[in-house]
């Protein structure tokens, strides 16, 4: 059950267009996430909850800590958050649903469903006929595919996503640990 999951720790590979690092992500409920990147030794940071965000790269010496604003906030509401199942709690949280289509994705036979809410952008959701795991979402702004779901306590989780807006982001997961001890 997805309410019984207080925090998550991810831990892989993750790759900007054909460069890999490294790669750890701690999330804790409702809405925190840290992000670890490694290079030579070298560890990268990201840290946002709902009001702040902390970047630092030791290359550059930059320490950003910035407070997330009401404007922002609203611009994040945009943005699905796929993690926390608007699509499975789409009534709940004010979501409309509508099937589209049957469409091939690649080889797999999906169901193609828009997931729309007044005063935010509308995403697609591309989910195999056969798993109804999700393949693919898509929105305005970028694109993220979803493979090589492996089952954590009932739940599943996809072992590699990526990311496709300006950049290609990749994402492979060797460890997943649901309610890990996160200090």
């Amino acid at each position: 059950n997805e309410s019984n999951v207080k925090s998550i720790f991810m831990e892989g590979e993750m790759c900007f267009n054909d460069l890999c690092f490294p790669a750890r992500f701690y999330t804790k409920q409702p809405k925190a996430l840290r992000v670890e990147v490694s290079f030579q030794n070298i560890t990268f940071l990201q840290i946002t909850n709902d009001s702040l965000t902390w970047e630092y790269n030791p290359m550059t010496k930059i320490n950003k800590l910035e407070r997330i604003q009401a404007s922002d906030k609203k611009g994040n509401e945009n943005t699905f958050n796929y993690a926390s199942a608007d699509l499975a709690f789409y009534k709940e949280r004010g979501f409309k649903v509508k099937l589209l289509e049957k469409k091939k994705l690649d080889s797999l036979e999906t169901f193609v469903v828009e997931l729309t809410k007044p005063g935010h952008d509308k995403s697609t959701f591309y989910i195999n006929t056969t798993s109804y795991l999700v393949n693919k979402v898509e929105d305005k702004n970028e694109s993220w595919f979803f493979t090589s779901y492996k089952k954590f306590d009932a739940l599943y989780f996809p072992m590699f996503m990526m990311q496709l807006n300006k950049d290609e982001v990749k994402m492979k997961f060797k460890t997943i640990d649901l309610n890990a001890h996160l200090s």
